[in-house]
This record gives structure tokens, C-alpha cells and sequence, in this order.
């Protein structure tokens, strides 16, 4: 039986693990340089020893049947289907998911900032690059990243991205700028949203970092209630939903 045991399920916070060079195939000409992917050299010992597993599973069935064995337990570069699609879909067939919303995991980090043509040009490409990770399989839901500093050009993305094959977009539970996500001048952008009938998604640390590190440091042993990607401690549940409350107040 598989893990959700034949109950419709949707996974909502599915991730790919980006490779290097992830967005780059995606990038306009006139921002390739400014975007082309960043180094990973420290990362070099975990990514050769992540691809090389994953080339043993698919030479080795043996490999591949210890693996599905850690299916739930292995984590980052060295889960199964972390960043080769058909993998993701065997994974997808071992869950018994009927679904899954997935996030590109870094990729965003390489243009976020005030810089407006970098951020708008790198959105592009990331959600270009996760529509073509789930391509392949219906079951794999990409979701656009689409920032709303400026309400042109954010619609021009999200049509772009809903256009492309995009399942939902995510909206930084940030101020848009110098305004609330809110304001007026951003009603064409929910109408477009709206009149597709898409749904936009917020994700934790959207908003940035959740709460003052230093808030943590008490002099006791601090529990972090889930690890991996998103790892919230106890004082962070205090603060976890502050930038989605305030992104949808008007």
C-alpha cells in the first residue's frame, strides 16, 4: 500500500532540489550574465555524492529498492527524485499522491532584491524552469514565483507563467514595494488571478526571516519541530503567521 494508502491526497509543499546551472537554459539574452547560475563549488563533496547515488539507483535495481526503502527519510539532494523529474514521477507513484504543488528550493535567492529588471527577468526564468521540471507528469503542479512591486509587469508574469503550464503562484507575504499587497493599484493583478481561477500560495519565510535570531538565544536548548528545508523552532511559531496576516489585510 502505498504512504496515502488510496485517500485523495495533495501534496502542498513539494520542493526540487536545483543542480547548477538551473535557471540558466530559461534566461533572456539581454540578462544571461547577470543571471547565469552562481557557483556551488562548497557544495561540490554533496551534489557529486547526491549524482552519483542517484546513477546507481537507476543502473541498480538493489540500489534503487534500498532507497524507496528511506523513501521518507532522506532529505535534500539525497531524496529520490530531488531534481530528475521521472524520478519525481516514481516517487509521486510510491507516495500515492494525486498531486503535488512544487517549489524550486533556492533558485529564488539569485534575483530577489531591489534590482526590478533582475528580479522580474530571474522570475521569469525560475518559473519557466519549474514548468519544464513538471512537464512531464500531470500529477506534478509547478508553482509560478511571481513578485508584486510592479503591478505591470507582475501580470505580465503571471500570464506568462499561467500560460506556460504553471498550477499556482506564490506571492512573497511581503510588503509589494512601497505597498501593501492590498493597495488598489494591485487589483489587476487579483482579477487576473481571479478571472483564470488559479490559486496563489504563500510559503514559510516568504516573508523573510521569521523572527530575531537572537530571541532564540536564551540559554537553553532550543527544539526545532520539523528540520529539513524549513526549520522552525519553538519562538518562531509565535511570529510564523505575522507576514501572511498583514500581506492580506486591507
Amino acid at each position: 500500500m502505498s504512504y496515502a494508502g488510496g485517500r485523495p491526497t495533495l501534496d502542498a509543499d513539494s520542493h526540487l532540489m536545483e543542480l547548477p546551472g538551473f535557471l540558466d537554459a530559461y534566461i533572456e539574452q539581454p540578462m544571461l550574465e547577470r543571471l547565469r547560475g552562481r557557483s556551488m563549488e562548497r557544495l561540490a563533496p554533496v551534489l557529486d555524492a547526491a549524482t552519483a547515488a542517484a546513477e546507481r539507483r537507476r543502473q541498480d535495481a538493489g540500489a534503487r529498492a534500498e532507497a524507496e526503502g528511506r523513501l521518507l527519510r532522506d532529505k535534500g539532494w539525497n531524496a529520490m527524485g530531488a531534481y530528475d523529474p521521472a524520478e519525481r514521477s516514481h516517487v509521486v507513484d510510491l507516495l500515492g499522491v494525486d498531486g503535488q504543488l512544487v517549489f524550486a528550493t533556492f533558485a529564488t535567492a539569485m534575483f530577489v532584491g531591489r534590482d526590478q529588471d533582475l528580479l522580474y527577468a530571474g522570475s521569469a526564468a525560475h518559473n519557466r524552469a519549474v514548468a519544464a521540471f513538471c512537464e512531464g507528469d500531470p500529477r506534478l503542479l509547478p508553482v509560478a514565483f511571481v513578485p508584486l512591486n510592479d503591478t505591470d509587469r507582475a501580470v505580465a508574469l503571471l500570464t506568462e507563467a499561467i500560460e506556460g503550464g504553471c498550477a499556482a503562484v506564490h506571492v512573497p507575504s511581503t510588503a509589494a514595494g512601497e505597498r501593501s499587497p492590498t493597495h488598489p493599484d494591485l487589483d489587476p493583478f487579483w482579477s487576473e488571478l481571479n478571472d483564470r481561477g488559479v490559486p496563489f500560495v504563500l510559503h514559510v519565510g516568504g516573508g523573510g526571516r521569521l523572527l530575531d535570531r537572537a530571541f532564540h538565544n536564551n540559554g537553553r536548548p532550543v527544539t526545532d519541530h520539523l528540520g529539513g528545508g524549513e526549520n522552525i523552532r519553538s519562538k518562531d511559531f509565535l511570529a510564523i503567521s505575522n507576514s501572511p496576516r498583514c500581506s492580506s489585510g486591507r
